[in-house]
């Protein structure tokens, strides 16, 4: 037996692009054969399965931010060279956006609405959470102008907002948060 008779292992599909930094990786490999796998500069040539009679295989790696390629390939026992390969890469990417930059709202008003101006980082939107809100909701996309304008609708009283952003894997920045104050005004009824 030969490294080149030893059928080259798989290695199943992985994400383009994640922020999550576990990744299982796997595939299929011969059976009898130990699977090695080399990970950027993390480590090279490492036994990640020993030789065994099963030809699936899976293996838990740590991402480092940015791009992670990967190459694995099978050896056997006593036979000095090694299977083809199999090769795939992921990029992580866990730096949010910018938090955006939000020009001086006003802090009380009688209006029911309110223009909020401002900047958003390129590779954001712009999100919106308000009050005790778990979650933000997207008002402003990606792919609009930095410098934003948005409408702003106010409930009568305190109202929270928060603005933040998120890009298109989910990273969110920091919030930038204030209080609007809607003064309700008595009703008033003209007659003539």
């Amino acid at each position: 037996v030969y490294g080149s008779d030893i059928a080259a292992p798989t290695l199943n599909e992985m994400p383009a692009i994640t922020n999550v930094v576990e990744l299982t990786l796997s595939g299929s490999k011969t059976v009898g054969t130990a699977l090695f796998l080399t990970h950027d500069s993390v480590f090279v040539d490492k036994e990640i399965v020993a030789e065994n009679s099963l030809s699936e295989w899976s293996h838990n790696v740590t991402l480092i931010e940015g791009t992670n390629s990967f190459e694995v390939y099978s050896k056997k026992t006593g036979v000095d060279t090694k299977s083809g390969s199999a090769k795939g890469s992921v990029v992580l990417d866990t730096i949010p956006p910018a938090k955006p930059v939000i020009d001086s709202p006003t802090s009380s008003t009688g209006d029911a609405v309110v223009e909020v101006k401002g900047t958003k980082s390129e590779d954001g939107n712009l999100c919106l959470r308000r009050d005790q809100e778990a979650l933000c909701q997207a008002v402003v996309a990606i792919d609009a102008p930095s410098e934003f304008s948005y409408q702003l609708l106010l409930n009568d009283g305190e109202n929270n907002v928060c603005f933040s952003s998120a890009d298109l894997i989910g990273n969110l920045s920091e919030e930038v948060c204030f209080v609007i104050y809607k003064i309700a005004g008595p009703d008033v009824t003209i007659i003539k």
